[in-house]
């Protein structure tokens, strides 16, 4: 119960600190992205079931639940599917903001064409971090009700590059903002 909780105490932050902007409560809508949301949402959690079989394995109980009468091959099933889900929203994360980014330099021509294009890139690494924000925490919980050794986890194959990655498109933002204002 306190998980849930604390999922929907980081939403209504997120809501909170949007609607404290210069924008207002209207402020909300601009962080709303349907294409965006599925783009990332849909792909991630559908790479994650392709990879981890899951057959069998109750992921809710696992999650929600208590820990006994689970077998410890099932809880590290359940973990590495949330790491796999994290890991694979940031990565679509990633190939929205560079479809956006095509989308943007496709049409330079028409300057109305720059902002939205950047906001759709952008809100896409924003629905990735926060994506895998929850299936970190998904994967403290499981990792930590099930007792699960460290060692047993180490198995991150260079993600980090990722996270590179997603700041990367922040920079290229602002040099573009720098180039634009300096042409004008």
């Amino acid at each position: 119960m306190a998980y849930l909780i604390s999922i929907i105490v980081l939403f209504l932050t997120i809501v909170f600190g949007v609607s404290f902007s210069a924008i207002g409560l209207n402020g909300v809508v601009y962080f709303l992205n349907v294409p965006s949301l599925i783009l990332i949402c849909i792909p991630a959690f559908t790479v994650s079931i392709m990879v981890h079989s899951l057959k069998g394995i109750q992921v809710v109980p696992i999650l929600f639940g208590s820990q006994s009468g689970q077998e410890q091959r099932d809880v590290i099933k359940v973990f590495e599917f949330f790491g796999t889900l994290g890991n694979a929203s940031i990565l679509l994360g990633i190939i929205a903001f560079a479809i956006s980014q095509v989308l943007m330099l496709a049409d330079l021509s028409n300057p109305n064409s720059i902002g939205p294009n950047m906001a759709m890139g952008l809100i896409s690494i924003l629905y990735a971090l926060i994506l895998k924000l929850i299936a970190y925490s998904a994967q403290c919980r499981v990792r930590t009700k099930a007792a699960i050794p460290h060692d047993m986890l180490n198995r991150d194959d260079k993600i980090w590059i990722a996270y590179l990655f997603a700041v990367l498109p922040m920079l290229m933002f602002f040099i573009l903002l720098f180039a634009m204002s300096k042409s004008c």
